[in-house]
This record gives structure tokens, sequence and C-alpha cells, in this order.
């Protein structure tokens, strides 16, 4: 174990300082859900209100995934120079006052350019709660807080649909603009906790070369945990984190996006980087085309169900938190197990859903929504295990922003296919995760129990033996 890791677990563990940096890395994820899904939403209603075409309905979904993208990539880069606190204050406020300015938007382009903006910045924010969550947290409990904050994204799309039942009439009316109102508020509160509550992450702050500042913060960390056992770090401690961070990070201080494709992370950034362009062609496509499918339905057959379906369809990612939690640090599934097997189900389920009746697809859609969801939670953890810690974001970001590309062309695919037939979209989910299921079978190893910083060659090794360790 690092000296860092062995001083996160032995003095500074696991208690008051984490809970609240966690509320608020998760809500920043609830806040981006929660901007998503009511984006989303919202697009039916402006087709009608504006009148707008298949292209610009395509563009519209298209702009904000790929400026998603942007931000997944930048984020990660900015996050890592800059830090995991900054980069987070930046980005939430920003959010907020984008949320703002687009209730005023009277136009299509112009509203196509707020979609752009919010997605940068949404992207901005994805990389860094889960990696932030992770630097701060022992081993053994990593993967499933990793997967707890995740696990906010859905709480906040889950508010968006109730939002939205407040605001709109059904999916082809009501008033928009007081739910983006509603939706951005979110971001304000993520920008106030981090301002007042949060400190700097101490590993990214040691890892480049920011040692007294680390260890005041890990000091901090330790009083707020431990007020009445509190230990002050020693220089001998001092010391080992000075050789540790010279040993790993010195020759890595000037890393980049290239360092991704070398030889040693080269296989690994191919094969997440299509796991997540497949997770996010089948996820956000869900979340974005769903609003349609069931406002077809809502125009042949009369009612307001269609909000119903999507709440239906949103609590179904409800169990996949507790079933993530449980078997991500089971020695059968860990985070390549889980994501395997709960991909290979969802394939099944849009499949057999894509030829369903209405009356059985929402159902199908709620099983495969959370299996879907499952397998997307635990690419988190897994993803910022795979890299050190002075190129963590970037790869996060690197790899869920090439995942951007599915969501990105995933509007055009899916309104072609939703004017052919409203449930072939449905079908397209299905033969994408088979890409999914292939990829994450030729993973080389599972990450459970491995050190955030463990680089040199025997690391495979001293991964087996770590996890042994961690199962006596």
């Amino acid at each position: 174990m690092s000296p860092f890791d062995t001083i996160l677990e032995k003095k500074v563990g696991f208690g008051k300082y984490q809970y609240i940096t966690y509320f608020f890395a998760s809500l920043t994820h609830f806040s981006d859900g929660s901007e998503i899904v009511g984006l989303s939403i919202l697009l039916p209603v402006l087709k009608n209100e504006w009148k707008i075409s298949d292209d610009d309905q395509s563009i519209l979904g298209s702009v904000l995934f790929f400026g998603i993208l942007v931000g997944s990539i930048l984020g990660g880069y900015i996050s890592d120079k800059l830090g995991r606190k900054t980069a987070l204050l930046y980005s939430s406020i920003i959010q907020f006052f984008i949320g703002v300015i687009s209730t005023f938007v009277q136009s299509v382009s112009v509203f196509i350019l707020m979609r752009g903006l919010f997605g940068l910045i949404i992207g901005f924010t994805l990389p860094l709660a889960p990696s932030f969550a992770s630097e701060l947290t022992p081993v053994n409990i990593r993967g499933r807080g990793v997967v707890f904050v995740n696990f906010f994204f859905s709480i906040g799309s889950f508010y968006a649909v109730i939002v939205g039942k407040f605001c709109l009439d059904s999916l082809n009316s009501g008033n928009w603009r007081a739910m983006l109102i509603w939706c951005s508020l979110p971001s304000l509160v993520v920008w106030i906790g981090t301002l007042i509550f949060i400190k700097e992450s101490p590993r990214y702050l040691i890892a480049t070369n920011r040692i007294q500042e680390g260890v005041d913060v890990l000091n901090y960390m330790s009083e707020v945990n431990n007020p009445a056992s509190h230990q002050p770090i020693s220089e001998a401690e001092i010391e080992d984190l000075r050789d540790w961070q010279r040993s790993l990070f010195s020759k890595d201080q000037d890393l980049n996006i290239k360092s991704l494709v070398e030889p040693k992370h080269k296989r690994i950034t191919i094969l997440l980087s299509l796991m997540w362009f497949t997770l996010n062609f089948a996820f956000y496509g869900m979340t974005f085309i769903l609003p349609f499918i069931l406002a077809k339905f809502e125009a042949q057959q009369g009612g307001t169900q269609g909000l119903d379906g999507i709440l239906y369809t949103i609590a179904g990612e409800v169990p996949s938190v507790v079933v993530g939690i449980y078997i991500i640090e089971k020695e059968n599934f860990g985070r390549k197990g889980t994501t395997f097997y709960s991909a290979l189900i969802t394939v099944f389920l849009f499949i057999i859903a894509s030829f369903s009746s209405l009356s059985l697809l929402i159902p199908l859609l709620t099983i495969g929504r959370m299996f879907l969801k499952l397998s997307f939670s635990i690419m988190y953890p897994m993803t910022t295990e795979f890299y050190p810690t002075t190129i963590r974001t970037v790869g996060l970001g690197l790899t869920s922003g090439i995942g951007r590309l599915g969501s990105s062309i995933m509007p055009v695919i899916l309104i072609e296919l939703l004017n052919i037939d409203p449930l072939l979209p449905i079908l397209s989910f299905g033969l994408v995760m088979i890409v999914h299921v292939l990829a994450a079978y030729m993973l080389p190893f599972d990450t459970r129990g491995r050190q955030l910083d463990l680089l040199d060659d025997d690391s495979l090794s001293n991964q087996k033996k770590l996890i042994a360790m961690t199962e006596l």
C-alpha cells in the first residue's frame, strides 16, 4: 500500500469530511442528471411550440452531447492542471447562469447555441465528481463510494421528471422555461457547498508536488473525522510522501493525452473508449428518444401518461445502486464481471422490447435501464482505477469523451429510425451493446482492490496480492 493510502486508511479514516465531500460531489451528478433529462423532456414541447423540423431536432440533440464530448476532454485536462476544486467551482456556477439565460431564448438557433454550452459545462463536470471521490476514499470501499456518487445522476433525472409533471401539461405542451430554472438550481447549491466546505484533493496536491498543502488537507480531514483522537502527520510520514511523489509522479509532470496511448495504457484506452461509446449511445439514447416515442403514443392514443412512463423507467435505475454497491467488491464480479454481465442482460432485454407491445414496453425498458445504469455506474470507478493520478481525469475525460461521440451521433440516427418505426431505436440499443459486451470480455484484468498509483511493471501481480489480502 502506498504511503498516501496508508495515511488515508489508518490516520484519516472515512468519516464526516468525506460525507460532506461526497454529498456535494453527488450533487454534481444530480445537477447533471436533472439538466440532461430536463432538456430531453422539453424537446417535444419545443417541437410543437416552435414547429421545429426533424433536422433541427437532430441538431438540438447532437449539439448537447457534442458539447459534453468537448467538455469531457477539456475538463479532464484543466482539472489535472488547476485542481479538482477550482474546476468544480467554475463549472458549477457557469452551468447555473447558462440555465437561467436559456429561459429567455426566443429562437431555435440561439437555443441550439445554449444547448451546446450546456453540454460543454456538463461534460466538464462529469469526470470531476468520481475522480474527486475516488481520491479521498480508502481502497476497500472506493468502488462502492464511486457507484454511490454516480447514482445521484439517476436521482437528478428523477427530479427532472417530477419538475416536468408540475411545469408541463404533457410531453407536447407546458411551461418549459420554468422547468429549466428548477433544473438549474442544483448547480448553484454545488457552487456554494464547494466554496465553503470542500478542500482540494490531497492526493492531487501531493501528486503535483504541493506536498505541504496536501499534508495540511490530510491533517484537516483527520481533525474533522477524528476530533478526539487526531494525530498530526509526522515528519517521517511526510518524507515518505515526498519519496512516493518523486518515484511515481516527478517523471510524469508533463504527461498529456499522448500518455494514454503509450504501450502500457493503449489497450486499456481503446477498450474503455469502446465501452464508453456504446454505453453513451444506449443510455443517453434512451434518455433522448423515449420522450419522442411516448409523445407519439400520446398523440395517437390520447392521454398524458408519457411523463409517467419516463418516471417508471428512471425509477428502474434505483435498484442498480443497491446491486452495484453489493457486488462491485465481490471476487466473482468486481468491476469487469459486473459490467460484462449487466450489459449482456441489456442486449436481450432491448431486443425483446423492440418487438413487444406497448403494454410490455415500459416494464422491459425499466428492467433494461436498471442493468444499463449498473454497467454505466461501474465504468466510473473502473476507469479511474486504470490510470495514475497525474492523468486520471485526463484518462476518464478522454475515454468517456470519446464515448460522447456515441451520444453525439445518436440523435441523428435515432430520429431517422423513429420515423421508420417508433420501436426501432430500442432495437439499435440492443445491437450496439453487443460491442460493449465483447470489449468488457477483452479487458486484461479487473481493477478491484487496485492501488490508484500502482504503475510499475509488476502492477498486475501486486494487484492480485492486494485483492487476496482484502479477502482475509
